[in-house]
């Protein structure tokens, strides 16, 4: 079996940059109804708020227009 190489998370801006492109993606996927419950569930938690809700707010828009 191959040993996985062991990252830090955050390493580097071409990292954050992949995490945010996977992350767009697969919201991309959720239905508008998937989205507002995950806004309003992020909203009670202020430190995941910032990221996702950024982008589920960008996934929403590109959706309704």
């Amino acid at each position: 079996m191959k040993n996985i190489p062991k990252f830090p998370p955050y390493a580097d801006a071409d990292a954050d940059a992949d995490t945010d492109m996977l992350l767009e993606a697969l919201l991309n996927k959720l239905e508008l109804e998937d989205l507002v419950f995950l806004l309003r569930l992020l909203q009670r938690n202020s430190q995941a708020k910032d990221l996702l809700a950024r982008k589920i707010k960008k996934i929403f828009n590109l959706k309704l227009s």
